[in-house]
């Protein structure tokens, strides 16, 4: 197997679209109040976007520097 050279780091997020993050929170929000007649997609949508400034403020210094991933960071904003 070869191994990687290069190494590429996209540190003011130029070079990743994502722009489109939000209409897919709001979709997925959407999805699940018509599944679950008790939720409000704009309540979800505000309770996610709230714990989602709330987890960041924790974990932004270990995700920049990779102790934390994506993936961790959203699965902990939707459980909270």
């Amino acid at each position: 197997m070869t191994q990687g050279r290069a190494v590429l780091f996209d540190l003011d997020s130029t070079l990743l679209d994502n722009s489109g993050t939000g209409d897919v929170i709001r979709d997925t929000c959407v999805e699940l109040a018509e599944c679950f007649a008790s939720i409000e997609w704009k309540a979800l949508l505000q309770a996610n976007t709230e714990s989602f400034a709330e987890i960041w403020a924790e974990v932004e210094p270990d995700w920049t520097i990779g102790k934390t991933d994506a993936k961790t960071v959203s699965r902990e904003t939707w459980r909270r």
